[in-house]
């Protein structure tokens, strides 16, 4: 499991290599928790083309950073999320509550 980030025009931009998963949660809380409490940032992106896998944890991980966010007046937005996820993503409603894009730059836009 590997994450980077970059902040662009404060938004930050997440690059998580690996799975969604509940082994795996911990690793990434411990990573974004931070980022998520942070008052200078207006929202956050995640970018899924190295994400392989989501499980019903990983799912329940999102729904919380998007309440979590919500609460702040911040958004939360996906891009680059592979057909098989996306299919899964709309079959429990995800993409009802969390934007999906397939680009970066629609992604950022829509947290502004």
């Amino acid at each position: 499991m590997e994450i980077t980030h970059q902040i662009k025009d404060k938004i930050g931009v997440f690059l998580i290599n690996g799975i969604l998963a509940e082994n795996k949660l911990k690793q990434i809380r411990k990573y974004m928790d931070p980022f998520m409490e942070n008052s200078d940032l207006e929202g956050i992106v995640v970018d899924f083309k190295n994400i392989e896998y989501v499980d019903s944890s990983g799912v329940g991980m999102l729904v919380a950073w998007y309440r979590d966010l919500k609460e702040q007046q911040k958004n939360l937005a996906l891009f680059q999320v592979n057909k098989e996820i996306n299919k899964m993503f709309k079959l429990v409603g995800i993409n009802a509550m969390i934007n999906i894009f397939p680009t970066e730059e629609e992604a950022l836009r829509s947290c502004h």
